[in-house]
């Protein structure tokens, strides 16, 4: 399987009305809450696309309401999948807060850590490949079939091996970039508060221009994710026939 690391960068731009298509993307990123749900959806509308061979894979803003829905099932999804891990640290560390023995509780803490850790992996490594499937037959029932994810898995342990590999990349690269934009952020802003006349306002402008520049990336992010997802649907037809 070959995923185009530098297509998957630029095919936004090869759509004839993708400014358009790219300009309301972007105004969705400055909607807390509502961002993740419509980025979301979108990638997996992108791969739904490039999965059904049409060679303009954006979606337009027409079917938003479905965009949306992807989205926000494939939150609901990934929050279920990763509620055990969750709920496993949580407990461990309610018994440890309750514990007079403190020093007691640190091996189990950490083996509880190590454990969720493994877990989450795991379940991202499925939930690639459960991503795949929802994206190409727009069912969320594939979500819930874990069996049957590992069997396609079996089927495809290199490609879906590939996929997870460039998208943990990505998904790094986003939170990295997150970490330092929010500490330039403060940053900025503590400068901006101290600061007074024309300084201040030039910091204001940077820091809004930073803002702006964060969310052109993060939205970048999600097309290439949606565009690996797809390509990579199209490299597996053969093996993972839609069902």
């Amino acid at each position: 399987m070959h995923l185009d690391l530098g297509r998957s960068v630029t095919y936004p731009f090869e759509d004839s009305d993708w400014l358009s298509k790219l300009i309301v993307f972007l105004i969705v990123g400055f909607l807390p809450g509502l961002n993740i749900i419509l980025w979301s959806g979108y990638a997996l509308s992108v791969a739904r696309n490039l999965a059904r061979g049409e060679r303009r894979p954006l979606p337009t803003w027409d079917a938003w309401s479905d965009i949306a829905v992807r989205g926000l099932l494939s939150l609901v999804a990934t929050a279920l999948y990763f509620t055990p891990a969750a709920l496993l640290v949580l407990l461990v560390w309610l018994f440890g807060a309750l514990s007079r023995g403190a020093e007691a509780f640190l091996t189990m803490r950490l083996i509880a850590l190590g454990i969720a850790l493994l877990y989450s992996l795991l379940m991202n490594y499925v939930l690639t490949c459960a991503h795949a499937r929802y994206a190409q037959t727009d069912q969320f029932y594939h979500y819930l079939e874990i069996g049957a994810r590992l069997r396609d898995l079996g089927c495809a342990a290199v490609p879906f091996g590939v996929l997870f590999l460039y998208q943990s990349l990505l998904s790094f690269l986003l939170v990295m970039l997150s970490a330092v934009v929010f500490m330039i952020g403060l940053v900025l802003l503590s400068l901006a508060m101290t600061s007074s006349g024309a300084l201040s306002l030039i910091i204001a402008l940077v820091l809004v221009l930073a803002l702006i520049g964060y969310i052109a990336l993060v939205t970048l992010g999600f097309l290439t994710n949606g565009y690996l997802l797809g390509t990579a649907l199209v490299s597996l037809r053969q093996i993972l026939p839609a069902r």
